[in-house]
């Protein structure tokens, strides 16, 4: 966590932090492991009904449909060929690899700060989606079940704020035979006790104003600027900032490059992808925005010819081909639909407001994702810092404005391949 003071005679302006970054968290074990093979047929890869699915909010979906989501869950973490051969850690993989196991073997896919961020997430939330689905079809259902999203810009649904259905998922943590190797000792230890209390969540996201940030992006007329904080600015906000401070208000595993073993990650990255299928349905023409602005000048194993190109490691549901970056942007096409959209709230008249500004934050020079706590005073005052950097006690303190968020992948040793050529950008923080 990082603490900056603000004096008010100042604003708008930089900050300083308060804290140094803590170390990077505990290294895994570098154990050799040789991979078991995978059976090439069976629930994991049978065929699925060729229908449109309904994708709803984690805490408004009906008990039945609960209770056949957590059960699908539970079965996809079933190992089919010994250690680390489940459904689950295989997707769960693809997003930051797993080390000690080499790239080679287990590579990591990562899109963030890059064009590709929300598209590259497309398909990779279907991939979970579908499996889930053959889970469902294995355990005796129909199929017909669509991945729950979790709408963080309205705190509490039903007296929930995590839903109730991911807390009984993380209610088992994972066997030691999860893992084709142990993790190593760390500050999460991949166990989802680490996450976050309900309060300590409610607390940030009411007065980190997550959702404000949610709603503003669907104004960004650009594609290019809504789509990550390579090109988002505080004019046209981009949707990876309300995605980051998610990351980070969660905490535990939900905070770190090994997000996607956590069952909230597929939740949250649903509502990302609502948030992308609303803005879709504001700004038409996105697809060609994105196609004749994109010059594919970086690339990554997630996005070899460019953020508008294919996306590995996906195929297309219905073709088998390479996922193209033209593929995301017909959703039902790729057979799910949402039960409802966001809709932009109307710009308000109000006088400019003022933002505290972290300019050109360069990840390459970071050892880990961190959240950022932004307090103003007034210029003749004293400002005491927090005694206490509980997530709760943070955003009550004396003066406290508002909060962001730096998402990266920090592995250990040569780091996330996207990563380190991701350029420096600045990170606003709306403290009217």
């Amino acid at each position: 966590q990082v603490c900056a003071a603000v004096s008010a005679k100042a604003l708008p302006c930089s900050v300083t932090p308060h804290t140094q970054l803590p170390s990077i968290m505990g290294q895994l074990c570098s154990t050799p492991v040789v991979e078991p093979d995978v059976p090439l047929d069976g629930w994991h890869t049978a065929a699925l009904p060729d229908i449109v699915v309904v994708r709803k909010e984690a805490r408004e979906m009906p008990k039945a449909e609960q209770d056949r989501f957590v059960a699908a869950v539970m079965k996809m973490r079933e190992n089919l060929a010994g250690p680390g051969t489940s459904p689950y850690f295989k997707l769960a993989e693809i997003h930051g690899g797993f080390p000690p196991l080499p790239r080679s073997k287990s590579p990591e896919y990562c899109a963030h700060g890059q064009n590709a961020f929300p598209t590259w997430h497309r398909p990779y939330m279907l991939d979970f989606e579908r499996m889930m689905r053959r889970a469902d079809v294995a355990l005796g259902g129909d199929g017909n079940i669509g991945l729950p999203y979790w709408d963080w810009t309205r705190t509490t649904v039903n007296g929930q704020v995590l839903p109730d259905i991911a807390k009984r998922i993380m209610a088992t943590e994972f066997p030691s035979d999860f893992f084709p190797v142990q993790p190593a000792p760390s500050r999460h230890g991949f166990k989802f006790s680490a996450t976050n209390s309900d309060a300590q969540i409610a607390a940030q996201l009411d007065r980190g104003r997550v959702a404000k940030t949610a709603y503003d992006c669907l104004h960004s007329v650009n594609y290019m600027h809504f789509a990550s904080t390579n090109q988002g600015s505080n004019r046209n906000p981009t949707v990876e900032s309300p995605h980051n401070s998610i990351h980070g208000i969660v905490g535990g595993i939900m905070g770190t490059f090994q997000s996607s073993f956590h069952p909230l990650f597929w939740m949250h990255h649903n509502m990302v992808d609502r948030i992308l299928e609303s803005y879709l349905k504001v700004e038409t023409d996105s697809k060609e925005e994105f196609e004749a602005r994109e010059n594919n000048s970086a690339t990554s194993a997630g996005f070899p010819d460019g953020p508008w190109g294919r996306y590995e490691p996906f195929k297309h549901p219905k073709t088998g081909a390479p996922f193209m970056a033209k593929d995301c942007f017909k959703c039902e096409e790729l057979g799910f639909k949402y039960d409802k959209l966001m809709d932009p709230i109307p710009p308000e008249m109000r006088e400019p407001p003022y933002l505290a500004v972290f300019p050109q934050v360069d990840v390459k020079k970071l050892k880990k994702a961190c959240n950022l706590y932004v307090y103003v005073y007034p210029a003749s005052g004293t400002w005491t810092a927090p005694s206490a950097y509980d997530p709760e006690a943070l955003v009550s303190h004396a003066g406290f404005a508002g909060m962001g968020t730096i998402f990266f992948l920090a592995l250990p040793g040569s780091g996330c391949e996207n990563c380190a050529q991701r350029p420096p950008f600045d990170v606003f923080v709306d403290i009217t």
